[in-house]
């Protein structure tokens, strides 16, 4: 990759070795993504692991120049591939049986079409990084992305980079759980009429005045839980205290 992101050591312990688990996961990837692309290309294949970096603004634009991106959706979050023009000539030419690949110029679209096929079959490979591969998706690269790049050989000799974007951060703190919201309490209220006035018949009201309201007489009332409609039912009076005998349930028209 012709780009300089700004390299940075995401599993270091205190500026030491770096955890086994992260070395472990990296050097999975590289093997699996090794295996995969050899296959599709009938060739045996080994793949190195450069430092992981962080995508900047300048690294990020000269990779979207310098070459094809593929966007994919994993378990942990989305992914990009991205396959310099050399890289990608040379992985075409590999597929394609060529003795020489084609060098430099813009990729054609039937090398495009190619190389889309031999990510198609390879970027399962990098499930030790994102989890399961679900499918392709736009791809979006972006500054902060974290950036891990493999080299490929002996022939093709290629070099493959891959964005890494872990999905948008979940709320602090432990998930909720509905049977810890059994004690909540809840505004009630039962409506059993409805009509509208005037601003100016609402500034003239005065002690006395009767309203006459546009719900019928006889029409269920209605009981409303946090002000949503919930229920229809019948008002009344229990031990001295208004009550209110609950009926059918109120549906809700979508808005």
């Amino acid at each position: 990759m012709s780009a300089s992101p700004r390299r940075v050591r995401p599993w270091s312990l205190g500026g030491h070795a770096e955890p086994p688990r992260a070395v472990a996961l990296l050097a999975e990837a590289a093997s699996s993504l090794a295996a995969r692309l050899g296959s599709a290309l009938h060739a045996e294949l080994r793949a190195a692991v450069l430092e992981p970096r962080l995508l900047d603004a300048s690294a990020l634009e000269s990779l979207a120049e310098s070459c094809a991106v593929f966007g994919w959706s994993g378990e942990c979050g989305e992914l990009a591939v991205l396959v310099d023009v050399t890289s990608a000539q040379a992985c075409v030419g590999a597929a394609l049986g060529a003795d020489e690949p084609a060098r430099g110029g813009a990729l054609s679209p039937v090398e495009r079409e190619v190389l889309a096929g031999i990510v198609a079959a390879a970027v399962s490979g990098l499930r030790p990084l994102c989890g399961e591969v679900r499918g392709e998706v736009p791809p979006r690269v972006a500054p902060g992305d974290l950036f891990v790049e493999f080299a490929i050989g002996p022939v093709p000799a290629a070099s493959l980079g891959v964005a890494l974007r872990p999905p948008a951060l979940a709320l602090p703190g432990e998930p909720i759980e509905v049977d810890s919201l059994a004690e909540v309490p809840m505004t009630l209220s039962v409506e059993f009429a409805r009509g509208a006035l005037t601003l100016a018949e609402l500034a003239g009201l005065a002690r006395g005045d009767v309203i006459a309201f546009d719900t019928k007489v006889g029409a269920p009332a209605v009981l409303k839980i946090g002000g949503q409609a919930a229920f229809a039912g019948d008002p009344g009076q229990r031990a001295g205290r208004a009550a209110f005998a609950v009926g059918e349930a109120v549906t809700r028209k979508a808005e």
